[in-house]
């Protein structure tokens, strides 16, 4: 082999193999773009999700709250009334039953009053008719 025959193998040579370099580095570049790309992708989508699920999660648990205390506030609203209620009643039925207990003893007072006023005068009246004759 001359020298030129060895010089042009050796250029077709390392041609060959700056090709296959060049060919190698540009399939592990858009290999790596691929992978970060894909990366990404499932990152996004999963920050998403996550972000949604917090989100129906805040919302459930402040429902929740804003109903359990509604519940509690109208339990507390109906036991009020029902105690004030109850105290009305009671209060009512010791006024009447103060008002009937008056009544009686006045009533009882009256006739007591009238019995001895008549017996009084039925006495007074006999002694003074046994007194004339």
């Amino acid at each position: 082999m001359t020298y030129r025959e060895i010089t042009k193998s050796f250029v077709l040579k390392f041609a060959v193999v700056v090709v296959v370099v060049v060919v190698v580095v540009i399939v592990v570049v858009v290999v790596v773009v691929v992978v970060v790309v894909v990366v990404v992708v499932v990152v996004v989508v999963v920050v998403e999700v996550v972000v949604v699920v917090v989100i129906v999660v805040v919302v459930v648990v402040v429902v929740v709250v804003v109903v359990v205390v509604v519940v509690v506030v109208v339990v507390v609203v109906e036991v009020v009334v029902v105690v004030v209620g109850a105290v009305v009643v009671v209060v009512v039925v010791v006024v009447v039953v103060v008002v009937v207990v008056v009544v009686v003893v006045v009533v009882v007072v009256v006739v007591v009053v009238v019995v001895v006023v008549v017996v009084v005068v039925v006495v007074v009246s006999s002694s003074n008719s046994s007194s004339i004759v």
